[in-house]
């Protein structure tokens, strides 16, 4: 940005003095007028320049300090943003984990047996286990 504006500016003042001396030449003046208003307008035009330059510079440097303000503030509320996904994604693995735990718990009763039950299939092994040895012995 401050390149294009150093050239745009260059030119500017090229095409100014260019024109002052072709404005100048063409002027029916004498010598010694000629070279007093060429001179004259040299020095303001150098003045005009060094002041547009200066001008240039201090808005730059604002526009520069204006970016850094708005990419810090952005940067900060990145940031906010950021732990705030991170506190919803803990919230929802909780969340989730605890569901699971709960369907877990409900399940757990209905897929394995209960003491009791396990109790009464060692019983009727065992008994099917004796009749048969005893059909065996009686044999």
């Amino acid at each position: 940005m401050a390149e294009s504006s150093d050239r745009f500016l260059k030119g500017m003042i090229f095409g100014g003095i260019v024109g002052a001396a072709i404005a100048l030449l063409y002027a029916p003046k004498s010598g010694r007028e000629l070279r007093d208003d060429i001179k004259k307008r040299s020095d303001d035009m150098k003045e005009n320049a060094s002041k547009g330059m200066t001008d240039a510079r201090a808005v730059a440097a604002h526009l520069m300090d204006e970016a850094m303000k708005k990419a810090d503030i952005l940067s900060k509320q990145a940031e906010q943003l950021i732990d705030e996904a991170k506190e919803t994604a803990a919230e929802l693995l909780r969340n989730a984990e605890s569901k699971i735990d709960e369907h877990l718990a409900t399940e757990a009763p209905a897929t394995e047996p209960s003491h009791a039950e396990n109790k009464q299939k060692q019983r009727a092994h065992s008994r099917r286990k004796n009749s048969t040895q005893k059909q065996s012995s009686d044999s």
